[in-house]
């Protein structure tokens, strides 16, 4: 059933329906919180997928929120760390993983 409704969510949001996406989102999240707590990394996903379609229904302060709580307990090692990593940068654009550099014009070291 979760994964129903974030598969809708995600076609609701794709159509800019955000708030609507939000919703399903948040009843895929309660649901795998309730069944699988909220350490797994289908909930930790789904705490994602809440995340981002609060920023993309304008409620950035409510998505950054969420988000720190959750990063405060992931570690580098977590399954999903990488995902909040790229929602961090959309959070927060000054957070965006700097450009690798060619290595031209470093002559000499």
């Amino acid at each position: 059933m979760a994964i129903s409704l974030n598969d809708v969510s995600t076609y609701l949001s794709a159509l800019h329906k955000h708030n609507e996406a939000l919703d399903l989102t948040q009843q895929a999240l309660i649901i795998r919180q309730k069944l699988l707590g909220d350490t797994h990394p289908d909930s930790i996903l789904s705490l994602h997928n809440v995340i981002r379609c609060l920023k993309n229904a304008g409620r950035k302060t409510e998505a950054i929120q969420h988000f720190h709580v959750q990063f405060q307990r992931l570690k580098p090692g977590d399954p999903h760390y990488q995902y909040f990593l790229e929602l961090r940068a959309d959070l927060y654009p000054g957070f965006r993983k700097p450009t690798q550099k060619s290595g031209k014009g470093k002559k000499g070291r």
